[in-house]
């Protein structure tokens, strides 16, 4: 298999009364079943919140496990979720989704999407690698941090004031900066956008 998705970063509750763990495990079933092309349209009843499921296996050859982690002050709830390729039967996704509470009380995210085939073939894969839909819903109704630096899921305009300019240096400075800044701009002529990553 080819990891072809990774990132991790810290999620803070986007309220005081949130419940970190089961608003991300919601979240994580509902990007789970919201996919029509590979067949599935609901969930039992027992997949909610932060269950405890060792194996789900579903039609056309998706399954899940499911572990729910307490101990020593440590809390832990993941998922490994692996299906066929929509279009491609001969390929599998499997992605791993986990979120812990550290001793200190901060709740630390990390996801892995991996490809491959199990069908014993060799040739090569082409998949362009993109952000899964549950990255940005994660950063847009939570609170999302990586090395210091607050994450959103959109673009922000940077104004030619003397303010916003020093703040964006310091962000490009930081040394616990893990993320790319990726700044995009119009070009002249074709008004198009063009990026590059910083």
């Amino acid at each position: 298999m080819r990891a072809i998705y990774r990132t991790s970063f810290e999620l803070r509750a986007a309220s005081p009364t949130q419940d970190l763990f089961r608003g991300f495990a919601e979240a994580v079933w509902r990007w789970v079943y919201d996919r029509r092309d590979l067949g599935l349209c609901f969930r039992e009843e027992k997949i909610a919140g932060t269950c405890t499921l060792p194996q789900v296996t579903h039609q056309r050859s998706l399954s899940g496990r499911v572990a729910h982690v307490e101990s020593k002050g440590l809390r832990a709830w993941g998922l490994v979720f692996a299906h066929p390729e929509a279009f491609n039967q001969d390929l599998t996704w499997v992605s791993e989704l986990v979120l812990s509470k550290e001793p200190d009380g901060k709740h630390y995210f990390s996801f892995s999407q991996l490809v491959g085939r199990h069908d014993g073939g060799i040739a090569p894969l082409h998949r362009t690698p993109g952000r899964p839909r549950i990255i940005k819903t994660l950063v847009k109704d939570f609170v999302a941090y990586s090395g210091g630096i607050r994450l959103f899921s959109h673009p922000f305009p940077l104004r030619l004031k003397e303010d916003q300019i020093a703040h964006f240096i310091r962000i490009l400075e930081l040394p616990k900066r893990i993320h790319p800044v990726v700044f995009v701009s119009i070009h002249e002529q074709s008004l198009r956008a063009a990026h590059q990553r910083c």
